[in-house]
């Protein structure tokens, strides 16, 4: 059997990293796993490199040239399935499978945001879809979602959570650690990450509470469109409100397990997310975590495993934040292995590739 995923880039984002994730787990069972990119960004290329898995880069001048690019190079690939993930590589490849084909195409979009359905470009989104074979949400949350906006696909969606990345192994906490309550935050600086929400949240605590705290944030400092105004903005708020001992924003890591696994708690403070990869990381590894009401947030977090805030403001944050350092830490090691029994259940690995499997032979799940 011969897979081939589509996605834009191997930037360093989270579906590109959940991407890499499931073709590496497929790849170990033996499987023909190949990726079809379309823009630049390589920050997840070693990793596919590594695992021997090929990597054709289409390079095309103009919208309607990539689209018949990318549609050339699927329908000359030999592939039994095509798996695609976003709103754009999704339409690119429903286009692809528009007459006869030998091939399933399963199509994946990896957010909650129902807004990606509106307009020109939502509407041509919800009528392609019906070329996919099968529609793959990451959350349950987005499942309902899709069936809201396109209720005569229903019979083509499935849930099937993220695979955890490989190196994300259960790592010990150190009980008795001095020093700073450490909380490491994984996410591109992009309005829905709401890191200035954070920054204004960290500016609400008291000077005694910011003593004890360390917040390290890694992301994509420029995000996909280029844009880097967000982290212009919380990096200006930081340096003017005095906070740089306390929020220290960092460029994106390939080390990010380690730092994960330095941390007492890892948190997540989205306004949207399909499953987000860096709390289903962070419960596998063994940390606490804190994050806004956003995905399955009711099955991945309670008060046994975390903190959640109560939405996106800065004062809830804030709050969160005030109630993580009231924790002993003790109690946060308890909490941590409360997230590892969580995360066993939900993102095994074996369970994860073997649905992704059997919908590349057909089967639903």
């Amino acid at each position: 059997m011969k897979v081939v995923f589509l996605i834009d880039s191997l930037g360093s984002g989270g579906a590109q990293r959940q991407m890499t994730n499931i073709a590496c787990l497929i790849k170990k069972q033996g499987i023909d796993v190949s990726f079809v990119v379309y823009s630049d960004a390589d920050f997840f290329l070693p990793t596919l490199q590594q695992a021997e898995i090929p990597v054709h880069k289409v390079n095309a001048g103009s919208y309607v040239d990539r689209i018949l690019q990318v549609r050339k190079t699927l329908r000359n690939s030999g592939a039994d399935t095509v798996i695609s993930f976003m709103t754009v590589p999704n339409i690119i490849a429903c286009l692809s499978a528009i007459g006869k084909k030998k091939w399933k195409l399963i199509i994946s979009e990896r957010s909650c945001d129902a807004r990606v359905f509106g307009g020109v470009k939502g509407m041509v989104y919800r009528m392609l879809s019906v070329f996919a074979d099968f529609i793959v949400c990451n959350s349950e949350k987005a499942v309902q979602m899709w069936k809201e906006n396109c209720p005569h696909l229903k019979k083509k969606m499935t849930c099937i959570y993220n695979a955890v990345n490989p190196n994300a192994v259960f790592t010990p906490a150190q009980t008795d650690r001095m020093g700073k309550y450490k909380m490491t935050v994984a996410a591109s600086f992009q309005t829905v990450k709401n890191s200035l929400s954070v920054a204004q949240a960290v500016a609400l605590l008291t000077d005694e509470q910011r003593a004890q705290l360390q917040i390290d944030w890694f992301g994509r400092l420029v995000a996909a469109n280029g844009d880097d105004s967000v982290y212009k903005q919380t990096a200006a708020f930081v340096q003017e409100n005095g906070l740089q001992d306390t929020l220290l924003l960092h460029p994106e890591t390939n080390e990010i397990f380690k730092y994960m696994a330095n941390a007492d708690c890892v948190g997540l403070f989205s306004h949207f997310e399909g499953l987000p990869n860096v709390i289903c990381e962070a419960m596998t590894i063994g940390r606490a975590v804190m994050m806004t009401p956003v995905s399955d947030y009711n099955t991945l977090i309670s008060d046994e495993n975390g903190f959640l805030c109560a939405d996106m403001t800065a004062q809830s944050i804030a709050d969160a934040l005030s109630q993580f350092l009231r924790t002993d830490r003790r109690m946060l090691t308890c909490m941590g292995e409360k997230s590892a029994e969580k995360a066993q259940s939900l993102f095994a690995a074996e369970t994860v590739v073997n649905k992704w499997i059997g919908l590349c032979k057909g089967e639903k799940v």
